[in-house]
């Protein structure tokens, strides 16, 4: 609905609304008997309000003077003379009551001591009508214990569920501080603190999504800020598994809608859908507030819901200017009212969150270190070059015998033997990365065009679900998964270029001048291919141990460390033996051609008048030292690689 439609159309539907049901359709259609487009969405919204299950206090009139910061706290908190549901100083179970800490969703909180473990925990008691549905209980009973298996720093942790008869109780780990509505009480917070707060919330959630479980109920009266400056989400106890099986207690639910009008997402007011991306609607809002000190719309009581399903988002710099404007378009596409173009993964917000902290809204600290951190990066840089180039070069010099004053090279050239032996990796990277713009392009594109993208869509569907199912998976199960393939993958590049690692080996064990030829020019398309494909499995692998990093950065599990570092190792090991170590054996292999004795040989080095010659042909040992004046050697060969000679010798 256009916002001009919905100017006309907001005080008909709330005067639609006082009317008895049956009165409702025959108002619409009197103020809008020619419009029958506007009609059709008037019609919808009035049906889903009709047959939705939001609690009644939720939908009760809200006079004029309602102000947006009562309106946002919480839909379905009790009335303050409500009587209290547990009683201080009783035990209930384990649980012994303290005191009342407050009413907040669907019931009431109390501070309670766990006499068994001496552990002070924060116990809810639920109410509410909905609560009488035995089915209901069974799904809260069974979700509740799910989401008690989260285990985040961000996430107040779900200890137990406990039912005597009278009571549902949710024990939760107890967090001191101070909520982000009260903290929003005072405005809007500086544009830093608020993403870091954005930040913590979104990897929270993306750890319960990734684990099955969607918040639901998602706001600023939900959100604990610890002293310390930590996000506590609350109120996991009554989120919803989206990967829950279609039993017969998930079917007598399906389509209830539990949560707080202002902050749900326009699909679950109208259909009751849950899914991850309606918790990146919430968090959307709650960004939204953290930066501008309000609410994104400003539309109170019944109008609010309606707010949500037809006004525009404003943008965040048009209330805020101060803002860094890169967060329009990040908080306009949690905010968007299609569940399809919204943010899948609250990851990936947190990705671009973190993106605009670090480029745009970096602290003095990180500011003032600058210039010591690019000194920093300049001297480690230096340092890995200048061991490339030492290892490289004593990969060729040393079997060969160029030591001892026949090598003349001065170790201030190593950084730049170093550089030239990463510039094919580095070519090979850029050629990688191309080709992934131009793939990733050609997909946008491609889903951009209406005939390829419904071709298209249910294979995007399908890899979406992959991954979500994929998600709920153990981290060490992908890491083992990642390094057993990477293995396996290695022993085939070793099978397949065992030619290679055996002329390499004999080049420096001197075990078998036979398997050098392998390093003439004759094979260099063969050692191209296995710099390519070497570097394809440093590449991919190492992407994938690179995103299993920030994984489990996120979410740390006992043992993950190992596995990641051990395939870091791997591809680290492969990079350097594979393509910085032979470089010079492959490519910078070149020498004056003599002959000594009729013998074809290579004047690898020189001291005094003294040579060095390399004869590639002859068994171990082929170094020889000769004099220069000596008559058996004759001088004046072309410069070429040391292992021609093995091209020469085969036979044609």
């Amino acid at each position: 609905m256009l916002a001009e439609d919905w100017r006309r159309a907001r005080s008909v539907l709330l005067k639609a609304l006082a009317l008895p049901s049956a009165d409702r359709i025959r108002l619409i259609e009197s103020e809008f008997p020619n419009e029958p487009a506007l009609l059709e969405s008037l019609v919808t919204i009035l049906e889903n309000h009709e047959t939705g299950t939001l609690h009644r206090a939720a939908w009760a009139a809200v006079g004029a003077s309602t102000t947006r910061t009562a309106l946002s706290t919480d839909l379905y908190r009790a009335p303050a003379e409500d009587p209290l549901l547990l009683t201080p100083g009783k035990s209930y179970g384990p649980y012994l009551i303290v005191r009342h800490l407050g009413t907040g969703g669907m019931g009431q909180v109390f501070l309670a001591e766990d006499v068994r473990l001496g552990r002070r925990d924060a116990v809810k008691s639920l109410a509410g009508t909905w609560l009488s549905s035995p089915t209901a209980r069974q799904r809260l009973m069974r979700e509740a214990r799910s989401a008690a298996a989260l285990t985040h720093p961000n996430i107040a942790t779900v200890y137990d569920v406990f039912e005597d008869g009278h009571h549902l109780l949710l024990v939760m780990e107890y967090v001191e501080g101070r909520s982000l509505r009260d903290l929003l009480s005072a405005g809007a917070v500086p544009p830093n603190f608020a993403l870091r707060l954005a930040i913590q919330i979104a990897d929270a959630i993306g750890y319960a999504h990734d684990r099955g479980i969607v918040h639901c109920d998602l706001k600023p009266a939900n959100v604990q800020l610890t002293p310390d400056g930590t996000v506590k989400v609350l109120d996991f106890g009554v989120a919803r598994a989206a990967f829950a099986p279609d039993d017969e207690v998930a079917a007598s639910e399906r389509g209830k809608i539990v949560g707080t009008p202002g902050y749900m997402a326009p699909e679950r007011i109208l259909r009751g859908t849950v899914s991850p991306s309606s918790d990146v609607y919430s968090l959307g809002v709650i960004v939204f507030e953290l930066l501008t000190g309000r609410h994104p719309f400003d539309d109170t009581g019944r109008a609010d819901i309606f707010s949500v399903l037809t006004v525009s988002t404003p943008r965040v710099t048009s209330i805020a200017p101060d803002v860094p404007t890169a967060l329009d378009d990040i908080v306009q596409r949690a905010l968007d009212k299609d569940p399809g173009r919204r943010y899948q993964s609250a990851y990936a917000m947190a990705r671009d969150l973190r993106a605009v902290l670090e480029a745009v809204v970096q602290p003095e600290s990180m500011r003032s270190t600058r210039p010591q951190r690019i000194a920093a990066t300049g001297v480690v840089t230096v340092l890995a070059l200048t061991m490339c180039g030492f290892a490289t070069s004593m990969f060729y010099n040393s079997p060969i015998g160029r030591t001892d004053g026949f090598e003349q090279e001065s170790p201030l050239g190593w950084p730049l033997w170093g550089i030239r032996s990463l510039v094919a990796p580095f070519g090979y990277f850029a050629l990688f990365a191309l080709a992934y713009q131009v793939t990733s392009m050609a997909g946008h594109l491609a889903l951009a065009a209406s005939p390829l993208r419904r071709f298209l869509e249910p294979l995007v569907r399908g890899w979406e679900r992959c991954r979500t199912v994929g998600r709920r998976r153990r981290f060490e199960t992908f890491a083992s998964v990642l390094l057993l393939s990477q293995l396996f993958t290695g022993m085939i590049l070793f099978w397949r270029f065992g030619n290679i690692f055996a002329g390499l080996d004999s080049f420096v064990t001197q075990r078998a001048a036979s398997q050098l030829e392998i390093l003439s020019p004759s094979h260099l398309a063969e050692r191209n291919d296995f710099s390519f494909l070497l570097f394809a499995y440093v590449a991919l692998f190492g992407c994938g141990w690179l995103r299993l990093m920030r994984w489990w950065r996120s979410h740390p599990e006992r043992g993950g460390s190992r596995i990641i570092a051990a395939g870091l190792g791997i591809t680290a090991v492969s990079l350097f033996f594979g393509q910085v170590l032979p470089y010079r054996v492959f490519i910078k292999s070149r020498a004056e051609q003599v002959t000594y004795q009729s013998r074809i040989c290579y004047l690898v080095g020189q001291r005094g008048e003294e040579a060095m010659l390399f004869c590639p042909l002859d068994s171990p040992s082929w170094r020889h030292i000769v004099k220069l004046n000596d008559p058996a050697l004759q001088r004046g060969g072309p410069h070429e690689s040391i292992f021609t000679e093995f091209d020469r010798r085969r036979p044609k």
